[in-house]
């Protein structure tokens, strides 16, 4: 049974947090690393033909085993 009550594990808790980039993200040359709540992360983008740039602030939209996919942030208005 799926429970949309039950409480979201570490993991599934990424999903929605942003993530500093600490080293070039390219799918195609399975690089890519990032920090998130003071632990490093493999990461990927969700396009292959995307790349992040280091120091940049992705999004988490998903975990795919142990590594976290990612998107670019669209620009805070404020």
């Amino acid at each position: 049974f799926m429970n949309s009550n039950r409480e979201k594990t570490n993991v599934d808790s990424l999903v929605g947090e942003r993530a500093v980039i600490l080293e070039k993200v390219d799918n195609l040359k399975e690089t890519g690393k990032a920090q998130v709540r003071g632990m490093e992360w493999t990461v990927r983008t969700e396009k292959d033909e995307e790349t992040v740039e280091k120091g940049e602030v992705v999004t988490i939209v998903k975990v795919q085993g142990v590594k976290l996919i990612v998107k670019r942030r669209k620009e805070e208005i404020l």
